[in-house]
């Protein structure tokens, strides 16, 4: 895939003087649109793909495990940091869900398991 297209996907947060990011990164966009792609000198993305088991209970007080999946962040291989992505990921689906679909909300939702499946590997060039 060109970089360039694959760019024009990507949403840049730059850093601000205090330390955190802002949303707007399109003087950077603008800088790398027409970059040939050999100035890149990585060829490939590595993007930790892991599985979250859990388990919960249904309106009707039914236990039930789940899967899910999830890409984190590259260099996140610390099972601490996969629990909090984890965390953070399933907490984030539960409540999209059970707004969506109250008539089946979830609830005392508990991680079983986190596992890290795979790097999927996005070519540059």
């Amino acid at each position: 895939m060109h970089i360039g297209k694959i760019l024009k996907e990507c949403i840049f947060r730059v850093p601000d003087a205090s330390g955190g990011f802002m949303a707007d990164g399109q003087e950077v966009l603008e800088q790398l649109k027409d970059m040939h792609p050999l100035q890149i000198i990585n060829s490939s993305i590595a993007i930790p793909l892991y599985c979250v088991m859990y388990e919960y209970d249904t309106v009707r007080g039914n236990r039930r495990v789940g899967k899910k999946y999830f890409f984190g962040n590259v260099g996140g291989s610390d099972s601490y940091e996969q629990e909090i992505m984890a965390d953070t990921y399933l907490s984030g689906w539960v409540d999209n869900f059970n707004s969506s679909h109250p008539f089946r909300a979830i609830s005392n939702v508990k991680i079983l398991e986190v596992v890290h499946l795979a790097n999927a590997h996005l070519k540059l060039w």
